[in-house]
């Protein structure tokens, strides 16, 4: 009977133990992502945030000490109540019963507590990096996302693709018919290009009218498909103003990631190639021959006026509407 009670003590103190420790460890796993988090939230939301986390963690750590004071005085009293008093021992095995469901409960409220911190900080993360205007991602979760997949690519290599795109004469457009109908075209240009690419592909706002759209695990003659696709989405979208019928075009600019090369080397690659698509005359998509195609073309400059040479079967340059 004597070993029975204190197995039963040990092990609800084991319970208490564990239950600190899997809390702790989850305080740790905070901390160190609250670290990395403060280079990109608000103070404000940042403090705030790191204040409830610690109110949180000081009332459990203030439950498991009160839950270890009664273990320590329960096995007290089953000891000097021992072997006279076996009702005693009775009593005391339901305070250890008590004690440990109070624990629990105690736990699974801090549980539910720090699940709407965590919850309430991923939705400020997530509206930080959304366009307000066109629910797509933003510059800064651009600069996020580009710099994500150059670490994966510099682990192991694999294909990633850039779109730059500009909606052609968009100045003019809102200057004529005003910034509220500008505004939805730009978020239904947005939807067209999220309907032309993958749910693993990131469309982003860049600035302005214009976006830009990182492929992953996207070849150029694939890129390039997936530019054509949305560029003639868009050139078929309509905005009704009464008894007029507006449209827009867009040009777009598809570069692949060469091998070393940097983010900004890349980023200004698709600048360059969205450049080149508005002078072949916008509304088209434009991208870099290939290595094989540059080279071919080098050697039949010296010999044709030829500016453009089709190194590759199936391969475009450009294509204009």
């Amino acid at each position: 009977m004597v070993g029975l009670v204190f197995v039963i003590a040990a092990l609800s103190a084991a319970i208490g133990y564990m239950a600190a420790v899997v809390f702790n460890h989850r305080q740790m796993s905070a901390e160190r992502e609250d670290h990395k988090l403060s280079q990109e939230l608000d103070r404000k939301e940042l403090t705030e945030f790191m204040q409830n986390v610690q109110g949180i963690a000081s009332n459990v750590d203030e439950k498991v000490d009160q839950h270890s004071m009664s273990l320590t005085a329960i096995n007290l009293n089953m000891s000097e109540a021992l072997p006279a008093d076996p009702k005693a021992v009775l009593q005391a095995v339901k305070q250890l019963v008590e004690a440990n469901a109070q624990l629990h409960g105690e736990l699974t409220d801090a549980q539910v507590r720090m699940d709407v911190k965590q919850h309430q900080l991923e939705s400020y993360m997530a509206e930080a990096r959304t366009d307000t205007l066109t629910g797509v991602s933003n510059r800064r979760a651009f600069d996020e996302q580009i710099h994500r997949l150059f670490a994966i690519h510099e682990r192991r290599p694999t294909d990633l693709c850039l779109l730059m795109a500009d909606i052609d004469h968009f100045k003019l457009f809102n200057d004529y018919h005003g910034h509220q109908v500008g505004d939805i075209m730009l978020q239904r240009v947005a939807t067209a290009f999220e309907l032309a690419t993958r749910s693993t592909d990131i469309v982003c706002r860049y600035g302005g009218e214009e976006f830009a759209i990182l492929l992953p695990r996207t070849k150029l003659a694939d890129a390039h498909r997936v530019a054509e696709r949305a560029r003639a989405a868009i050139e078929v979208l309509r905005c009704d103003i009464g008894d007029i019928e507006l449209h827009v075009t867009t040009s777009v600019g598809a570069v692949e990631l060469r091998p070393g090369e940097t983010i900004a080397a890349f980023v200004k690659r698709g600048d360059q190639a969205l450049y080149a698509a508005k002078q072949a005359g916008r509304n088209c998509v434009w991208h870099e021959p290939s290595r094989a195609g540059q080279q071919l073309d080098q050697v039949m400059s010296t010999v044709t006026d030829v500016a453009i040479v089709d190194a590759d079967a199936g391969s475009v340059h450009h294509e204009c509407a």
